[in-house]
């Protein structure tokens, strides 16, 4: 079974961003990122619940692993049993504080 999912307004604008900015940097790597994002959505959608837990408000977190991006992104997201809300789409060099408030 595969479970719907919503984007929050700054986790898809997020997505965009870090597309735009590795395309502007290398050709062609906005594409692989892109494309490592669509397949953990796919991983999320269908077992939300094996992504561990990552922060106090119950966010789950899924890091990118493949090369080049090798846990350089994770995707953040809630799960309430029936839906998936993506929260964040977040470089792991920034402030963890960012995605944590969201809902």
């Amino acid at each position: 079974m595969s479970f719907p999912y919503n984007f929050h307004p700054k986790a898809e604008e997020e997505l965009f961003k870090a597309i735009d900015d590795l395309d502007s940097q290398r050709e062609g790597y906005g594409t692989l990122l892109a494309e490592a994002a669509a397949n953990i959505l796919d991983q999320i959608t269908e077992k939300p619940r094996r992504f561990p837990i990552a922060s106090s408000n119950s966010q789950r977190r899924r890091a990118i692993l493949p090369k080049p991006f090798h846990k350089t992104y994770s995707i953040y997201f809630d799960f309430d049993g029936e839906s998936i809300l993506i929260t964040s789409f977040f470089h792991n060099r920034r402030d963890p504080g960012i995605w944590q408030e969201r809902k």
